[in-house]
């Protein structure tokens, strides 16, 4: 939810203002749109997993997408034709969650059903639905790697599992139905003690804990190449 605006806010300095001149597109962005001179894409305007057949190629000075990779039907085609929209010398900023702070070893994910792919930046990780984003990048043609980063902004490692059981899964997703249903309904909820419920449940039950939906959290990896001339 609104993760272009809150890594703006975390990243401050570091955050990649500077790429986003020009003519822009931001895939899946929903009401969070990255740039005002981003044009928006999402599913109101069509199909991203084909989004060839919409916008033509070399279009754009800038491609961003935060958090909308993992929910295509090939990830691998589609940063292809992403990264065709770009103008030459254009660059290309994705952001897709981590599986190692997200997932936690535990996929499908317990905390957004909607994904289809998890990715890594470890080049020994396999697992279901994993592609490695060294893979993904060397889908793409006449690029040069601009960043690779892993972007763990307030992340509590204390409460990162690496796998639970089956009880831990099944209560883990109660919890994390509940907190998603308070937060929907505008109830605010002190930080501090929900993190010490956080801690408690997750040490006592292994139950694993959604911190970017809890906390001012991220937990993804953002790439950026540029086509080059």
């Amino acid at each position: 939810m609104y993760e272009s605006g809150k890594l703006r806010r975390l990243a401050g300095d570091s955050f990649p203002s500077h790429l986003l001149s020009g003519r822009g597109i931001d895939i899946g962005c929903g009401g969070d749109i990255v740039s005002p001179n981003a044009e928006p894409f999402d599913t109101k305007h069509g199909d991203a997993n084909n989004i060839s057949l919409y916008k033509k190629t070399r279009t754009y000075d800038f491609v961003y997408s935060s958090h909308a990779l993992e929910h295509m039907n090939d990830p691998k085609k589609c940063i292809k034709e992403w990264f065709e929209l770009l103008k030459p010398t254009g660059h290309m900023i994705i952001i897709v969650p981590d599986s190692e702070l997200y997932e936690q070893g535990v996929f499908p994910s317990i905390f957004n059903n909607h994904h289809k792919w998890q990715f890594t930046m470890d080049n020994e990780v396999t697992g279901n639905n994993m592609i490695q984003i060294d893979d993904l990048i060397e889908q793409l043609q006449n690029y040069k790697l601009i960043a690779k980063q892993l972007q763990d902004f307030n992340y509590d490692y204390s409460l990162k599992a690496n796998g639970a059981s089956k009880f831990a899964i099944f209560t883990s997703k109660i919890f994390f139905k509940l907190m998603y249903y308070l937060i929907r309904l505008h109830i605010k909820l002190n930080q501090k003690i929900l993190k010490a419920i956080a801690k408690t449940l997750h040490n006592t039950f292994g139950i694993l804990i959604d911190q970017t939906l809890l906390f001012d959290t991220t937990a993804q990896i953002q790439i950026i190449v540029q086509k080059n001339a």
